[in-house]
Protein backbone atom coordinates (compact mmCIF):
# COMPACT_ATOMS: atom_id res chain seq x y z
CA UNK A 1 0.00 0.00 0.00
CA UNK A 2 2.87 2.06 0.53
CA UNK A 3 3.90 1.90 -3.02
CA UNK A 4 0.07 2.16 -4.00
CA UNK A 5 0.15 5.84 -2.50
CA UNK A 6 3.53 6.64 -3.71
CA UNK A 7 2.13 6.13 -6.98
CA UNK A 8 -1.07 7.96 -6.81
CA UNK A 9 1.06 10.79 -5.43
CA UNK A 10 2.95 10.52 -8.51
CA UNK A 11 0.44 9.96 -11.45
CA UNK A 12 -1.12 13.53 -9.75
CA UNK A 13 1.91 15.30 -9.51
CA UNK A 14 0.08 17.86 -11.76
CA UNK A 15 -2.61 18.26 -9.47
CA UNK A 16 -3.67 21.31 -11.63
CA UNK A 17 -3.83 18.96 -14.40
CA UNK A 18 -7.34 17.73 -14.61
CA UNK A 19 -6.56 14.68 -16.33
CA UNK A 20 -3.87 13.60 -14.31
CA UNK A 21 -5.94 14.41 -11.19
CA UNK A 22 -8.70 11.73 -13.03
CA UNK A 23 -5.78 9.38 -13.75
CA UNK A 24 -4.43 9.22 -9.66
CA UNK A 25 -8.04 8.61 -8.70
CA UNK A 26 -8.39 6.06 -11.18
CA UNK A 27 -5.27 4.21 -9.76
CA UNK A 28 -6.40 4.63 -6.49
CA UNK A 29 -9.94 3.10 -6.89
CA UNK A 30 -9.01 0.39 -9.26
CA UNK A 31 -6.51 -0.73 -7.27
CA UNK A 32 -8.83 -0.53 -3.94
CA UNK A 33 -11.09 -3.06 -5.75
CA UNK A 34 -8.27 -5.71 -6.10
CA UNK A 35 -7.10 -5.09 -2.45
CA UNK A 36 -10.99 -5.88 -1.27
CA UNK A 37 -9.83 -9.16 -2.28
CA UNK A 38 -6.40 -9.05 -1.99
CA UNK A 39 -7.82 -8.34 1.97
CA UNK A 40 -10.42 -10.99 2.05
CA UNK A 41 -7.32 -13.29 1.02
CA UNK A 42 -5.14 -12.28 4.08
CA UNK A 43 -8.42 -12.77 6.29
CA UNK A 44 -8.95 -16.08 4.91
CA UNK A 45 -5.09 -16.70 4.85
CA UNK A 46 -5.58 -16.08 8.47
CA UNK A 47 -8.59 -18.78 9.80
CA UNK A 48 -6.81 -21.29 7.13
CA UNK A 49 -3.39 -21.09 8.14
CA UNK A 50 -3.68 -19.92 12.09
CA UNK A 51 -0.76 -17.10 10.59
CA UNK A 52 -0.10 -14.23 8.28
CA UNK A 53 3.41 -15.09 8.11
CA UNK A 54 4.81 -15.55 5.17
CA UNK A 55 7.79 -18.38 5.67
CA UNK A 56 5.12 -20.28 7.90
CA UNK A 57 2.34 -20.51 5.26
CA UNK A 58 5.01 -21.31 2.49
CA UNK A 59 6.21 -24.09 5.15
CA UNK A 60 2.41 -25.20 5.73
CA UNK A 61 1.22 -25.10 2.02
CA UNK A 62 4.62 -27.17 1.27
CA UNK A 63 3.97 -29.92 3.69
CA UNK A 64 0.22 -30.20 2.89
CA UNK A 65 1.52 -30.61 -0.82
CA UNK A 66 4.30 -33.39 0.28
CA UNK A 67 1.86 -35.50 2.37
CA UNK A 68 -0.74 -35.51 -0.53
CA UNK A 69 -3.69 -34.33 2.43
CA UNK A 70 -7.10 -33.21 1.34
CA UNK A 71 -7.47 -29.58 1.24
CA UNK A 72 -10.16 -27.81 3.14
CA UNK A 73 -12.22 -24.76 1.12
CA UNK A 74 -9.95 -22.20 2.36
CA UNK A 75 -6.77 -23.73 0.83
CA UNK A 76 -8.58 -23.67 -2.45
CA UNK A 77 -9.86 -20.31 -2.46
CA UNK A 78 -7.35 -18.31 -0.68
CA UNK A 79 -5.40 -18.27 -4.21
CA UNK A 80 -8.03 -16.80 -5.94
CA UNK A 81 -8.68 -14.15 -3.62
CA UNK A 82 -4.55 -12.90 -3.32
CA UNK A 83 -5.10 -13.02 -7.45
CA UNK A 84 -7.53 -10.41 -7.33
CA UNK A 85 -4.86 -8.06 -5.33
CA UNK A 86 -2.01 -9.20 -8.11
CA UNK A 87 -4.09 -8.24 -11.01
CA UNK A 88 -4.99 -4.99 -9.83
CA UNK A 89 -1.46 -4.25 -8.78
CA UNK A 90 -0.25 -5.62 -12.04
CA UNK A 91 -2.95 -4.24 -14.37
CA UNK A 92 -4.04 -7.63 -15.87
CA UNK A 93 -7.22 -7.92 -17.16
CA UNK A 94 -9.99 -6.91 -15.89
CA UNK A 95 -8.13 -4.55 -13.73
CA UNK A 96 -5.30 -3.08 -16.17
CA UNK A 97 -7.41 0.10 -17.30
CA UNK A 98 -5.39 2.43 -14.79
CA UNK A 99 -1.51 1.72 -15.62
CA UNK A 100 -2.40 3.52 -19.67
CA UNK A 101 -3.77 6.69 -17.68
CA UNK A 102 -0.60 6.56 -15.49
CA UNK A 103 1.59 8.11 -17.98
CA UNK A 104 -0.18 11.56 -17.25
CA UNK A 105 2.41 11.77 -14.28
CA UNK A 106 5.71 13.21 -15.37
CA UNK A 107 7.90 10.87 -17.58
CA UNK A 108 10.14 10.01 -15.33
CA UNK A 109 7.30 8.78 -12.88
CA UNK A 110 6.26 6.91 -16.00
CA UNK A 111 9.53 5.25 -16.00
CA UNK A 112 9.59 4.30 -12.28
CA UNK A 113 5.93 3.00 -12.03
CA UNK A 114 5.79 1.12 -15.69
CA UNK A 115 9.24 -0.39 -14.98
CA UNK A 116 10.07 -1.49 -12.02
CA UNK A 117 7.96 -0.63 -8.59
CA UNK A 118 4.14 -0.97 -8.14
CA UNK A 119 3.47 -2.74 -11.74
CA UNK A 120 5.55 -5.71 -10.75
CA UNK A 121 4.53 -6.22 -7.28
CA UNK A 122 2.05 -9.14 -8.24
CA UNK A 123 3.74 -10.50 -10.16
CA UNK A 124 6.66 -11.07 -6.77
CA UNK A 125 3.49 -12.02 -4.51
CA UNK A 126 2.10 -14.92 -7.32
CA UNK A 127 6.03 -16.19 -7.20
CA UNK A 128 6.90 -15.80 -3.74
CA UNK A 129 3.05 -17.83 -3.20
CA UNK A 130 3.95 -20.61 -5.67
CA UNK A 131 2.95 -23.54 -3.18
CA UNK A 132 0.11 -21.54 -1.99
CA UNK A 133 -1.14 -21.37 -5.07
CA UNK A 134 -0.37 -24.76 -6.17
CA UNK A 135 -2.44 -26.30 -3.48
CA UNK A 136 -5.42 -25.21 -6.07
CA UNK A 137 -5.58 -27.29 -9.54
CA UNK A 138 -7.21 -24.34 -11.53
CA UNK A 139 -5.23 -21.26 -9.86
CA UNK A 140 -2.31 -21.24 -12.07
CA UNK A 141 -3.88 -22.23 -15.09
CA UNK A 142 -5.89 -19.19 -14.23
CA UNK A 143 -3.18 -17.14 -14.27
CA UNK A 144 -1.74 -18.25 -16.84
CA UNK A 145 -4.28 -17.74 -19.18
CA UNK A 146 -5.10 -14.28 -17.75
CA UNK A 147 -1.68 -13.24 -18.11
CA UNK A 148 -1.43 -14.91 -22.06
CA UNK A 149 -4.88 -12.89 -22.92
CA UNK A 150 -3.87 -9.42 -21.37
CA UNK A 151 -0.45 -10.03 -23.12
CA UNK A 152 -2.57 -10.16 -26.55
CA UNK A 153 -5.25 -8.07 -25.53
CA UNK A 154 -2.85 -4.99 -24.82
CA UNK A 155 -0.52 -5.94 -28.11
CA UNK A 156 -3.28 -5.06 -30.59
CA UNK A 157 -4.39 -1.85 -28.81
CA UNK A 158 -0.57 -1.25 -28.78
CA UNK A 159 -0.54 -1.34 -32.80
CA UNK A 160 -3.28 1.31 -33.24
CA UNK A 161 -2.25 3.67 -30.89
CA UNK A 162 -0.03 6.96 -31.70
CA UNK A 163 0.63 8.23 -28.51
CA UNK A 164 4.67 7.80 -27.82
CA UNK A 165 3.73 7.05 -24.52
CA UNK A 166 0.71 4.98 -24.59
CA UNK A 167 2.07 2.95 -26.88
CA UNK A 168 4.56 1.73 -24.57
CA UNK A 169 2.13 1.72 -21.61
CA UNK A 170 0.34 -0.77 -23.25
CA UNK A 171 3.19 -2.72 -24.23
CA UNK A 172 4.24 -2.71 -20.19
CA UNK A 173 0.76 -4.37 -19.85
CA UNK A 174 1.88 -7.05 -22.60
CA UNK A 175 5.02 -7.90 -20.37
CA UNK A 176 3.54 -8.35 -17.45
CA UNK A 177 1.18 -10.86 -19.18
CA UNK A 178 4.53 -12.78 -20.06
CA UNK A 179 5.50 -12.51 -16.48
CA UNK A 180 1.64 -14.14 -15.04
CA UNK A 181 2.05 -16.65 -17.53
CA UNK A 182 5.58 -17.84 -16.52
CA UNK A 183 4.70 -17.53 -12.66
CA UNK A 184 1.80 -19.92 -14.18
CA UNK A 185 3.58 -22.54 -15.49
CA UNK A 186 5.59 -22.88 -12.21
CA UNK A 187 8.31 -20.55 -14.56
CA UNK A 188 9.50 -18.60 -11.27
CA UNK A 189 12.47 -18.08 -12.90
CA UNK A 190 11.15 -16.98 -16.09
CA UNK A 191 8.56 -14.70 -14.72
CA UNK A 192 11.21 -13.28 -12.33
CA UNK A 193 14.17 -12.90 -14.80
CA UNK A 194 11.98 -10.87 -17.30
CA UNK A 195 11.21 -8.76 -14.66
CA UNK A 196 14.19 -7.98 -14.12
CA UNK A 197 15.44 -7.29 -17.63
CA UNK A 198 12.16 -5.64 -18.47
CA UNK A 199 12.92 -3.09 -15.80
CA UNK A 200 15.74 -1.93 -17.64
CA UNK A 201 14.38 -1.58 -21.29
CA UNK A 202 11.35 0.10 -20.49
CA UNK A 203 12.68 2.47 -18.52
CA UNK A 204 14.74 3.25 -21.52
CA UNK A 205 11.85 3.22 -23.24
CA UNK A 206 10.21 5.90 -21.65
CA UNK A 207 12.86 8.30 -20.76
CA UNK A 208 14.17 8.39 -24.48
CA UNK A 209 10.22 9.35 -25.56
CA UNK A 210 10.45 11.36 -22.47
CA UNK A 211 13.66 12.98 -24.67
CA UNK A 212 11.49 13.18 -27.92
CA UNK A 213 9.05 15.13 -26.13
CA UNK A 214 11.58 17.67 -24.50
CA UNK A 215 12.87 18.05 -27.57
CA UNK A 216 9.61 18.98 -29.69
CA UNK A 217 7.71 21.00 -27.04
CA UNK A 218 5.61 18.31 -25.25
CA UNK A 219 4.38 16.69 -28.89
CA UNK A 220 3.69 12.73 -28.63
CA UNK A 221 1.62 11.73 -31.89
CA UNK A 222 3.43 10.09 -33.66
CA UNK A 223 2.17 11.00 -37.46
CA UNK A 224 2.92 14.74 -36.00
CA UNK A 225 6.89 13.46 -36.16
CA UNK A 226 9.52 12.09 -38.82
CA UNK A 227 12.75 11.56 -39.16
CA UNK A 228 14.34 13.02 -35.72
CA UNK A 229 17.33 10.80 -36.42
CA UNK A 230 19.57 13.73 -37.81
CA UNK A 231 18.61 15.95 -35.04
CA UNK A 232 18.85 13.38 -32.19
CA UNK A 233 21.18 10.78 -33.22
CA UNK A 234 21.76 9.82 -29.67
CA UNK A 235 18.28 9.50 -28.76
CA UNK A 236 17.60 7.42 -31.61
CA UNK A 237 19.66 4.83 -31.45
CA UNK A 238 19.42 4.84 -27.21
CA UNK A 239 15.73 4.04 -27.85
CA UNK A 240 16.45 1.72 -31.27
CA UNK A 241 18.46 -0.65 -28.09
CA UNK A 242 15.50 -0.35 -26.20
CA UNK A 243 13.15 -1.37 -28.95
CA UNK A 244 15.72 -4.52 -30.19
CA UNK A 245 15.30 -5.73 -26.33
CA UNK A 246 11.57 -5.33 -26.12
CA UNK A 247 11.11 -7.06 -29.58
CA UNK A 248 13.42 -10.10 -28.06
CA UNK A 249 16.46 -9.86 -30.82
CA UNK A 250 18.11 -13.65 -30.33
CA UNK A 251 21.54 -13.21 -28.53
CA UNK A 252 21.34 -9.19 -29.39
CA UNK A 253 19.60 -7.61 -26.38
CA UNK A 254 18.26 -8.81 -22.83
CA UNK A 255 14.49 -9.45 -23.41
CA UNK A 256 14.98 -12.49 -25.78
CA UNK A 257 16.71 -14.34 -22.98
CA UNK A 258 13.62 -13.72 -20.41
CA UNK A 259 10.80 -13.95 -22.79
CA UNK A 260 12.16 -17.05 -24.82
CA UNK A 261 12.53 -18.86 -21.53
CA UNK A 262 8.70 -18.15 -20.69
CA UNK A 263 7.73 -19.35 -24.33
CA UNK A 264 9.51 -22.54 -23.69
CA UNK A 265 8.42 -23.39 -20.33
CA UNK A 266 4.67 -23.02 -21.83
CA UNK A 267 5.70 -24.99 -24.93
CA UNK A 268 7.40 -27.98 -23.01
CA UNK A 269 4.37 -28.42 -20.73
CA UNK A 270 1.92 -28.02 -23.71
CA UNK A 271 3.64 -30.97 -25.63
CA UNK A 272 5.10 -33.14 -22.67
CA UNK A 273 2.02 -33.44 -20.71
CA UNK A 274 0.25 -33.23 -23.92
CA UNK A 275 -2.15 -30.51 -22.07
CA UNK A 276 -3.51 -28.79 -25.55
CA UNK A 277 -4.52 -25.66 -23.56
CA UNK A 278 -0.81 -25.19 -23.01
CA UNK A 279 0.11 -25.51 -26.64
CA UNK A 280 -2.57 -23.15 -27.57
CA UNK A 281 -1.07 -20.47 -24.68
CA UNK A 282 2.16 -21.25 -26.27
CA UNK A 283 1.22 -19.97 -29.50
CA UNK A 284 -0.85 -17.18 -28.46
CA UNK A 285 2.64 -16.33 -26.53
CA UNK A 286 4.53 -16.46 -29.84
CA UNK A 287 1.93 -14.28 -32.30
CA UNK A 288 2.31 -11.68 -29.17
CA UNK A 289 5.93 -11.60 -30.13
CA UNK A 290 5.18 -10.71 -33.16
CA UNK A 291 3.20 -7.84 -32.57
CA UNK A 292 5.53 -6.45 -29.76
CA UNK A 293 8.29 -6.45 -32.60
CA UNK A 294 5.99 -4.68 -35.00
CA UNK A 295 4.24 -1.89 -32.59
CA UNK A 296 7.96 -1.09 -31.23
CA UNK A 297 9.58 -0.89 -34.28
CA UNK A 298 6.40 0.68 -36.16
CA UNK A 299 7.07 3.52 -33.17
CA UNK A 300 10.78 3.59 -33.70
CA UNK A 301 10.65 3.97 -38.10
CA UNK A 302 7.48 6.47 -37.29
CA UNK A 303 9.37 8.67 -34.83
CA UNK A 304 13.43 8.56 -36.22
CA UNK A 305 12.95 7.95 -39.93
CA UNK A 306 11.52 9.22 -43.01
CA UNK A 307 11.26 12.87 -43.86
CA UNK A 308 13.00 15.04 -41.39
CA UNK A 309 10.26 17.35 -40.51
CA UNK A 310 7.79 18.38 -37.56
CA UNK A 311 4.01 18.08 -38.60
CA UNK A 312 1.75 20.45 -36.89
CA UNK A 313 -2.03 19.02 -36.80
CA UNK A 314 -4.67 21.01 -38.09
CA UNK A 315 -7.31 21.70 -35.35
CA UNK A 316 -10.03 20.48 -37.96
CA UNK A 317 -8.52 17.67 -38.56
CA UNK A 318 -10.03 14.50 -37.14
CA UNK A 319 -7.21 12.77 -35.57
CA UNK A 320 -9.71 9.82 -34.93
CA UNK A 321 -10.02 8.60 -38.16
CA UNK A 322 -6.67 10.30 -39.47
CA UNK A 323 -5.06 6.71 -39.79
CA UNK A 324 -7.43 5.65 -42.84
CA UNK A 325 -6.71 8.35 -45.08
CA UNK A 326 -4.54 8.38 -47.53
CA UNK A 327 -0.85 9.75 -48.00
CA UNK A 328 -2.36 12.50 -50.71
CA UNK A 329 -5.20 13.27 -47.78
CA UNK A 330 -2.36 13.85 -45.01
CA UNK A 331 -0.28 15.97 -46.79
CA UNK A 332 -3.33 18.31 -47.98
CA UNK A 333 -5.41 17.66 -44.21
CA UNK A 334 -2.30 18.69 -42.51
CA UNK A 335 0.07 21.81 -42.30
CA UNK A 336 3.88 20.77 -42.54
CA UNK A 337 6.22 23.06 -40.41
CA UNK A 338 10.12 22.06 -40.97
CA UNK A 339 11.14 22.35 -36.92
CA UNK A 340 14.67 23.95 -36.71
CA UNK A 341 14.37 23.82 -32.64
CA UNK A 342 14.15 19.99 -32.51
CA UNK A 343 17.42 19.32 -30.92
CA UNK A 344 19.76 16.40 -28.84
CA UNK A 345 19.67 16.04 -25.01
CA UNK A 346 22.95 17.33 -23.01
CA UNK A 347 24.67 14.69 -21.72
CA UNK A 348 23.20 15.24 -18.27
CA UNK A 349 20.08 13.56 -19.09
CA UNK A 350 21.41 10.91 -21.94
CA UNK A 351 24.15 9.34 -19.32
CA UNK A 352 21.69 7.07 -17.44
CA UNK A 353 20.00 6.52 -20.48
CA UNK A 354 23.71 4.86 -21.69
CA UNK A 355 23.23 2.97 -18.62
CA UNK A 356 20.10 1.39 -18.92
CA UNK A 357 20.92 0.59 -22.46
CA UNK A 358 23.57 -1.48 -21.33
CA UNK A 359 21.63 -2.91 -18.81
CA UNK A 360 19.07 -3.32 -22.05
CA UNK A 361 22.03 -5.25 -23.73
CA UNK A 362 24.03 -7.14 -21.20
CA UNK A 363 21.69 -8.15 -18.44
CA UNK A 364 20.03 -11.22 -20.31
CA UNK A 365 23.75 -12.50 -20.67
CA UNK A 366 25.46 -11.27 -17.15
CA UNK A 367 22.65 -11.14 -14.39
CA UNK A 368 21.09 -14.62 -15.65
CA UNK A 369 22.93 -17.08 -13.19
CA UNK A 370 22.23 -14.25 -10.54
CA UNK A 371 18.76 -14.62 -10.92
CA UNK A 372 18.52 -18.08 -10.70
CA UNK A 373 20.48 -18.21 -7.19
CA UNK A 374 18.28 -16.01 -6.17
CA UNK A 375 15.05 -17.63 -7.77
CA UNK A 376 14.99 -21.32 -7.52
CA UNK A 377 13.44 -23.40 -10.19
CA UNK A 378 9.85 -24.47 -9.05
CA UNK A 379 10.33 -27.79 -10.12
CA UNK A 380 12.80 -30.03 -12.04
CA UNK A 381 11.19 -29.97 -15.36
CA UNK A 382 11.12 -26.44 -15.07
CA UNK A 383 14.81 -26.00 -13.94
CA UNK A 384 15.63 -28.52 -17.54
CA UNK A 385 13.52 -25.94 -19.26
CA UNK A 386 15.01 -22.57 -17.94
CA UNK A 387 18.29 -23.73 -18.55
CA UNK A 388 17.20 -24.29 -21.89
CA UNK A 389 17.61 -28.16 -21.90
CA UNK A 390 19.15 -29.98 -24.78
CA UNK A 391 17.10 -32.83 -24.36
CA UNK A 392 16.57 -35.02 -27.84
CA UNK A 393 13.54 -36.28 -26.42
CA UNK A 394 11.05 -33.04 -26.74
CA UNK A 395 11.15 -32.20 -30.22
CA UNK A 396 9.43 -29.38 -32.77
CA UNK A 397 9.54 -30.10 -36.39
CA UNK A 398 12.46 -31.90 -35.51
CA UNK A 399 14.59 -29.53 -33.34
CA UNK A 400 15.46 -29.48 -29.70
CA UNK A 401 12.86 -27.27 -27.98
CA UNK A 402 15.91 -24.76 -27.42
CA UNK A 403 16.93 -24.58 -31.06
CA UNK A 404 13.16 -24.77 -31.63
CA UNK A 405 12.80 -21.49 -29.58
CA UNK A 406 15.71 -19.61 -31.00
CA UNK A 407 14.66 -20.04 -34.43
CA UNK A 408 10.91 -18.68 -33.61
CA UNK A 409 12.53 -16.02 -31.77
CA UNK A 410 14.53 -14.95 -34.91
CA UNK A 411 11.69 -15.04 -37.33
CA UNK A 412 8.74 -13.33 -35.30
CA UNK A 413 11.22 -10.61 -34.28
CA UNK A 414 12.62 -10.18 -37.53
CA UNK A 415 9.58 -10.84 -39.03
CA UNK A 416 7.57 -7.96 -37.01
CA UNK A 417 10.73 -5.48 -37.69
CA UNK A 418 10.36 -6.11 -41.08
CA UNK A 419 7.01 -5.78 -41.34
CA UNK A 420 7.15 -2.40 -39.52
CA UNK A 421 9.90 -1.38 -41.60
CA UNK A 422 7.31 -1.54 -45.17
CA UNK A 423 4.62 -0.16 -43.59
CA UNK A 424 6.15 2.39 -41.47
CA UNK A 425 8.87 3.52 -43.40
CA UNK A 426 9.45 2.02 -46.95
CA UNK A 427 5.54 2.40 -47.88
CA UNK A 428 3.66 4.62 -45.35
CA UNK A 429 0.92 4.98 -47.86
CA UNK A 430 0.34 1.02 -47.27
CA UNK A 431 -0.42 1.36 -43.75
CA UNK A 432 -2.78 4.09 -45.02
CA UNK A 433 -4.70 1.90 -47.27
CA UNK A 434 -4.66 -1.35 -45.07
CA UNK A 435 -6.16 1.01 -42.08
CA UNK A 436 -8.65 2.30 -44.29
CA UNK A 437 -9.83 -0.89 -45.49
CA UNK A 438 -10.21 -2.40 -41.90
CA UNK A 439 -10.99 0.77 -40.37
CA UNK A 440 -13.90 -0.67 -38.37
CA UNK A 441 -11.29 -3.09 -36.38
CA UNK A 442 -8.64 -0.51 -36.57
CA UNK A 443 -11.21 2.02 -34.56
CA UNK A 444 -11.97 -0.76 -32.54
CA UNK A 445 -7.93 -0.94 -31.34
CA UNK A 446 -7.30 3.16 -31.36
CA UNK A 447 -10.43 3.11 -29.01
CA UNK A 448 -9.00 0.14 -26.70
CA UNK A 449 -11.40 -2.07 -27.31
CA UNK A 450 -14.11 0.44 -25.57
CA UNK A 451 -13.04 -1.22 -22.51
CA UNK A 452 -13.01 2.49 -20.64
CA UNK A 453 -16.69 3.46 -22.04
CA UNK A 454 -17.78 0.20 -21.22
CA UNK A 455 -16.89 -0.04 -17.85
CA UNK A 456 -17.88 3.76 -17.80
CA UNK A 457 -21.69 2.86 -18.86
CA UNK A 458 -21.67 -0.44 -16.99
CA UNK A 459 -20.09 0.87 -13.22
CA UNK A 460 -19.69 4.12 -12.95
CA UNK A 461 -23.04 6.03 -14.21
CA UNK A 462 -24.95 2.99 -12.52
CA UNK A 463 -23.01 3.59 -8.95
CA UNK A 464 -23.46 7.54 -9.81
CA UNK A 465 -27.01 7.45 -10.07
CA UNK A 466 -26.72 4.81 -6.49
CA UNK A 467 -24.59 7.14 -4.91
CA UNK A 468 -27.50 9.72 -5.84
CA UNK A 469 -30.43 7.68 -4.66
CA UNK A 470 -28.76 7.80 -1.86
CA UNK A 471 -27.66 11.02 -1.07
CA UNK A 472 -31.70 11.89 -1.59
CA UNK A 473 -32.33 8.83 0.85
CA UNK A 474 -29.88 10.58 3.30
CA UNK A 475 -31.57 14.30 3.15
CA UNK A 476 -34.94 13.27 3.07
CA UNK A 477 -35.31 10.06 5.17
CA UNK A 478 -32.42 9.99 7.29
CA UNK A 479 -32.01 13.76 7.76
CA UNK A 480 -35.73 13.76 8.11
CA UNK A 481 -36.29 11.70 11.13
CA UNK A 482 -33.70 12.99 12.71
CA UNK A 483 -35.28 16.63 12.20
CA UNK A 484 -38.32 15.76 13.37
CA UNK A 485 -37.21 13.86 16.43
CA UNK A 486 -35.77 17.71 16.78
CA UNK A 487 -38.97 18.97 16.39
CA UNK A 488 -40.94 17.90 19.21
CA UNK A 489 -39.53 19.60 21.51
CA UNK A 490 -39.28 22.27 20.20
CA UNK A 491 -42.79 22.49 19.68
CA UNK A 492 -43.45 21.71 23.48
CA UNK A 493 -41.86 24.54 24.43
CA UNK A 494 -43.09 26.64 21.84
CA UNK A 495 -46.66 25.55 23.01
CA UNK A 496 -45.67 26.34 26.77
CA UNK A 497 -43.63 30.01 26.08
CA UNK A 498 -46.97 31.95 26.36
CA UNK A 499 -47.06 30.80 30.25
CA UNK A 500 -43.26 31.95 30.72
CA UNK A 501 -43.68 35.83 30.22
CA UNK A 502 -41.50 36.69 33.45
CA UNK A 503 -44.93 38.12 34.73
CA UNK A 504 -44.78 37.69 38.72
CA UNK A 505 -48.66 37.02 38.94
CA UNK A 506 -48.93 34.72 36.07
CA UNK A 507 -46.31 32.44 37.74
CA UNK A 508 -48.50 32.94 41.24
CA UNK A 509 -51.70 32.00 39.10
CA UNK A 510 -49.97 28.84 37.62
CA UNK A 511 -48.87 27.22 40.92
CA UNK A 512 -52.32 28.22 42.73
CA UNK A 513 -53.43 26.12 39.44
CA UNK A 514 -51.22 23.05 39.85
CA UNK A 515 -51.85 22.67 43.61
CA UNK A 516 -56.06 22.94 42.61
CA UNK A 517 -55.32 19.88 40.39
CA UNK A 518 -53.15 17.80 42.49
CA UNK A 519 -55.77 18.35 45.34
CA UNK A 520 -58.79 17.07 42.82
CA UNK A 521 -56.28 13.93 41.42
CA UNK A 522 -55.69 13.14 45.08
CA UNK A 523 -59.99 13.46 46.20
CA UNK A 524 -60.48 11.19 43.24
CA UNK A 525 -57.89 8.48 44.13
CA UNK A 526 -59.27 8.07 47.64
CA UNK A 527 -62.80 7.93 46.65
CA UNK A 528 -61.91 5.72 44.18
Amino acid sequence: EGVGLCSYLLIGHYYTKPSAVVAAKKAFIVNRIGDLGFALGIFLTFTTYDTVSLSKVIDQARSLQASGADVSTGHLWIPFLLMLGAFGKSAQLPLYVWLPDAMEGPTPVSALIHAATMVTAGVYLIARLLPVFELSPAALPTVATVGCLTALFAALIATCQYDLKRVFAYSTISQLGYMFLGVGVLSKLGGMFHLLTHAFFKALLFLTAGSVMHALAGQIDMRKISGLRAKMPVTCWLMFIGCIALAGVPFVASGFYSKDMIIAAVLEKGLSEHLAGFTALAIVAIFTAFLTAYYTFRLWFRVFLGQTEYAMGNEHHNEDIEHANTAAQQRHDIHVEHHHDAHEMPWAMNAPLVVLAAGSILAGVLLGDWVKDMVPSSSKAMANIEHHSQDPGLTVLGLNLHSFMILISFVVSLGGIVVAAYFHWVNRHAADEVARRWAGLVGLLQNKWYVDELYDSAIVRPLRAMGGLFFVIDRLVIDGLVTLVGWMPRMVGMALQPAQRGILQGYGLGMAAGVAAIIVLVLIAVRT
